[in-house]
């Protein structure tokens, strides 16, 4: 900022200059400040392209869509007229241009213009990953998974060491149910950034869903070598223990996973349920009520407080636990209620 401050005391005529601040400012979510700055730009010269980018990337800041959309078409124009006149097109200039305008017509919802526009982008620059995945993410709008995959792919071919690209693939394979096909590019993400936490959860939660326990408990037991302090990863490893039904592990990574975070609500009501299944009642319901204490808002350890006492012929207190439940949303808890003719 500064230094195009000084190249503006220098030369106030500058345009580059304005519009390069402005889109400083977007940057800091002062969009209004960039606005005035890139009109102020493009009264210096009409013609200058960039500024009528940025000028719709402050728009799209203020989700002002319909600003965003004009402002984009009228620099298309000039740029297009550019193009007719000039011995080399602004062929960077007018992609950015369609790129922007597709993603004011995504913000009205407008997804099928939006795409079109996306194409129009990468007819410009080909090896320009950013249309593809804004043309996938429009896919993805209109629920077409199967276009949205293909978008996504390309967006891989383009860029096969950026780990967003494979992510957002695994993500829609998902959706589209292609579970193995997501498993792969869920691995791609890994092989482009190892480190990348969000992934390595995603495809373990994705194994769990398939039943395949171990490949979920050695990509959580990777991960925790990678991240040693997540306490997330150490509740989840033992979630899976848990639902294999070996206790004693379940136990011992719980217990690990409090170690790193001894207020983890979900860690201790998960306690509480090896400890009912293993009979050792008493310690079941100490470990409910500090889930219950822990996040005042987890309907869970409530209901299954209820669900001690009326095993116990603890009714009463049963109802209150689960009218506490109901009372977070819990729908199992609601169902009690009403069958019991409790509102």
């Amino acid at each position: 900022m500064l230094a195009f401050e000084k190249a503006l005391s220098l030369d106030s005529l500058y345009t580059s200059a304005y519009e390069r601040m402005a889109s400083i400012y977007v940057d800091l979510a002062q969009p209004d400040t960039a606005i005035a700055l890139c009109i102020r730009a493009l009264k210096l010269d009409e013609s200058y392209l960039p500024s009528y980018q940025t000028l719709g990337n402050a728009y799209l800041a203020k989700n002002d869509f319909e600003s965003a959309a004009r402002i984009s078409r009228v620099g298309i124009s000039i740029g297009r007229r550019l193009a007719r006149n000039l011995f080399r097109a602004p062929v960077y200039d007018l992609a950015d241009l369609y790129n922007c305008l597709g993603l004011a017509y995504s913000g009205l919802g407008r997804s099928e213009e939006a795409i079109q526009k996306y194409d129009s982008a990468s007819s410009w620059v080909p090896n320009w990953v950013t249309p593809w995945m804004n043309k996938a993410k429009a896919y993805e709008a209109i629920h077409e998974w199967s276009l949205a995959e293909r978008a996504y792919r390309a967006a891989t071919n383009l860029t096969p060491g950026e780990p967003e690209p494979w992510r957002k693939l695994g993500q829609v394979c998902t959706k589209a149910g292609k579970y193995f096909d997501a498993v792969e590019a869920y691995r791609g993400a890994i092989g482009a950034d190892s480190l990348d936490l969000d992934v390595h959860i995603e495809l373990a939660r994705l194994h769990l869903f398939l039943e395949e326990y171990e490949k979920a408990e050695s990509v959580y037991i990777a991960a925790s070598t990678l991240y040693p302090e997540h306490a997330g990863l150490y509740y989840w490893t033992g979630l899976v223990h848990f639902k294999r039904r070996s206790y004693s592990l379940a136990l011992d990574f719980f217990q690990q996973a409090l170690r790193r975070n001894e207020d983890y609500a979900e860690v201790h009501n998960s306690l509480g349920e090896v400890y009912e299944l293993q009979g050792r009642m008493t310690e079941a319901s100490k470990a409910f009520e500090k889930a219950a204490t822990c996040d005042s808002t987890f309907a869970l350890p409530w209901r299954n407080l209820g669900s001690l006492c009326l095993k116990d012929g603890r009714e009463s207190e049963a109802i209150a636990h689960y009218r506490r439940a109901a009372m977070l949303g819990d729908e199992s808890a609601k169902s009690f209620l009403r069958l019991r003719g409790i509102k």
